[in-house]
């Protein structure tokens, strides 16, 4: 079975199925764009250009963002595209750098316990040294 696709209003066929009574096409435009539905004539004239109900409803609910004419919309993902393929660089970048601080980081390590190492040799070297002095005797 099909489901049946919603219908895309224009501005004028849902003032004139709001004012006409006809229940089924109120209650669909109600549900869908509950601002709209409820608008005054003079919030729906002040938001009209060339716009369906749902551009409307997406301008009322603040969400202008979400509006952009057909010829740029592909100016806007491609920006979009841009700024996170940028967010990502820098991402690895700052990955990059944390990952060179740890590096750094485990070869101070590394030069400490050398340290460490060849300072416990050397102090036993010279205690074996102190008892051979007495051993020899």
């Amino acid at each position: 079975m099909k489901k049946e696709r919603a219908r895309k209003w224009t501005v004028s066929e849902a003032v004139a199925a709001l004012r006409d009574g006809n229940k089924e096409a109120r209650i669909d435009i109600a549900r869908r764009f509950p601002l709209f539905a409820t608008a005054t004539d003079e919030e729906i004239l002040d938001e009209i250009t060339l716009m369906t109900a749902r551009q409307i409803e997406i301008r009322m609910k603040g969400d202008e963002e979400k509006i952009v004419p057909k010829n740029k919309k592909n100016k806007v993902v491609k920006k979009e595209v841009e700024e996170d393929e940028e967010d990502l660089e820098e991402e690895e970048e700052d990955l990059e750098e944390e990952k060179d601080k740890k590096k750094e980081k485990k070869e101070v390590i590394k030069k400490i316990k050398e340290k460490k190492v060849k300072k416990v040799e050397e102090e036993d070297i010279a205690e074996d040294d102190f008892e051979d002095l007495f051993d020899e005797e």
